[in-house]
């Protein structure tokens, strides 16, 4: 959720917003370093800086795919373009050219992707955490967080779905593609401008709580 408000910032909250944001994700990244197994790491190194921006474009075109219309051609190279921007802004230099090399990089890095501690505590962390804000009703997020889990595995690439042992039935097939009917029945009625206003309101809501720490913690659990 944190990472689709500050995304919002780059979309929607101008250029100035953008940069502010930029240099926030630089500055709290710096604070994760260490050494495991012998080598050092940090949350800057170029390659999987790269990589987390990678996953971010790659999302909304999948959010399509899955709950919409897939994108053309020429509407998959404007975005990348886009994107492109962001990413240098955030200071990522060495990313593919273009949308094809784009996802030929990206196919070869999930195919890269095994069963592996990272990997599991992130699917335990999605299926425990608890509820992102505190005045959310208990008993509402279980079954959000049930909701969560499920999406997860319905919208991973299948072969990555199937080498990390994540169970997948007929019944859950049958399952997700009802869902995907509803969203794609609730997007095509509602009016094109009211599909991002949300998203717009939340881009510039977030640049105002990022100038205004105390009441980013006041919304926002830490």
């Amino acid at each position: 959720m944190r990472t689709g408000a500050s995304l919002s910032i780059y979309v929607y909250g101008g250029v100035a917003g953008a940069r502010f944001e930029a240099e926030r994700l630089r500055e709290l990244h710096r604070k994760f370093t260490g050494i495991a197994d012998g080598r050092r790491y940090s949350a800057l190194n170029p390659a999987a800086y790269a990589w987390v921006h990678a996953t971010l474009v790659m999302a909304p075109v999948d959010a399509q795919r899955f709950f919409g219309r897939p994108l053309s051609t020429s509407e998959l190279d404007e975005y990348y373009a886009q994107m492109c921007g962001v990413g240098r802004i955030l200071g990522i230099r060495d990313f593919p050219p273009t949308w094809p090399d784009f996802v030929r990089y990206y196919d070869e890095m999930v195919a890269g992707f095994s069963p592996n501690e990272t990997i599991e505590t992130l699917l335990e962390t999605a299926s425990t955490v608890g509820k992102p804000f505190s005045w959310l009703p208990s008993s509402w997020w279980p079954p959000v967080r049930k909701g969560q889990t499920f999406l997860i595995r319905a919208t991973i690439p299948a072969e990555l779905r199937t080498r990390l042992g994540l169970e997948w039935t007929v019944a859950d097939e049958r399952k997700f593609a009802r869902f995907q009917r509803v969203v794609r029945i609730l997007g095509a009625v509602t009016p094109p401008p009211l599909r991002t206003a949300h998203m717009r309101w939340i881009g510039k809501l977030n640049v105002w709580l990022r100038a205004h720490p105390w009441a980013y913690r006041f919304f926002v659990r830490s």
